[in-house]
């Protein structure tokens, strides 16, 4: 699936798909965030990568050194925004329902198999989580990021603290 465009592979991006002037409005706008030689932290951009995807389709990409497509990144807040939009369009679709359980194996026969995706959207599935600090290993984000093999397990096992329903 490497060879095969976006959304159903990791090829890259289809520019072709795009008129000659919506490319070169996007060529112009991102030259702009990629181009910044400001040092004021209170003005900087700090673009990494912009990807745009049209009718489904990836059809423009381009990023800042010494990033490219191979190098993962770390989505941050970003990925909460991301996957709201992906469950709702799910939801619409019919191919998911935000208030039923979310189904992890490693939930099954405990309390934490009633969680719902709406209540992980909202992040208030009731479990243990010390979040703020954000200093290695002085708190459960940057420990999870920095620390976990797994992070998606480790999150997982943190014990439930509260199993009312939220909304």
């Amino acid at each position: 699936a490497l060879g095969l465009p976006w959304p159903l592979g990791e090829g890259p991006a289809q520019t072709d798909k795009l008129s000659s002037a919506r490319l070169a409005v996007l060529q112009n706008a991102t030259q702009a965030m990629f181009s910044e030689t400001t040092t004021d932290a209170t003005k900087k951009v700090n673009t990494n990568a912009v990807l745009v995807a049209q009718d489904g389709q990836l059809v423009y990409e381009r990023y800042a050194a010494p990033f490219d497509r191979s190098r993962l990144q770390l989505g941050w807040s970003m990925t909460k925004s991301l996957t709201a939009l992906i469950a709702g369009v799910m939801e619409h679709d019919g191919k998911l329902s935000v208030d039923a359980p979310v189904g992890l194996k490693a939930w099954q026969g405990t309390d934490k198999a009633a969680i719902t995706w709406r209540q992980l959207l909202n992040m208030a599935p009731g479990i243990e989580w010390k979040e703020g600090v954000y200093g290695i290993g002085q708190d459960d984000t940057t420990q999870m990021l920095f620390s976990q093999a797994d992070q998606c397990a480790w999150a997982a096992s943190k014990p439930l603290v509260r199993s009312e329903e939220h909304t």
